[in-house]
């Protein structure tokens, strides 16, 4: 089950695992997709998107693209095309057998 969250909002079920050491690091970075909208959208473009073909996929594939380059421009700043995003690094050893 994926979470997000504070450290104290981890899962029971993984807060009683039987672990002698555990710890968790939050992690809170921006993603960066490019210096401005047209790379960013090349990258998605590149990274995401199968190209299909089919004439009857244009109009729906143009209609997501520009959507795609419309939340892209959301998210720019002067930094690039930046998105917020979230995890956590756990780390964590097993007790031994008593």
């Amino acid at each position: 089950m994926a979470t997000q969250g504070k450290r104290d909002e981890v899962p029971q079920s993984f807060r009683s695992v039987v672990v002698e050491e555990r710890s968790f690091a939050d992690v809170h970075e921006p993603v960066f997709y490019g210096s401005d909208v047209d790379a960013a959208h090349d990258a998605v473009v590149e990274l995401f998107l199968a190209k299909d073909q089919r004439a009857d996929t244009i109009s729906a594939t143009d209609e997501a693209l520009r959507r795609l380059r419309a939340v892209l421009d959301a998210h720019l700043t002067a930094d690039g095309v930046l998105f917020d995003s979230r995890a956590w690094i756990v780390t964590a050893r097993w007790a031994r057998s008593r």
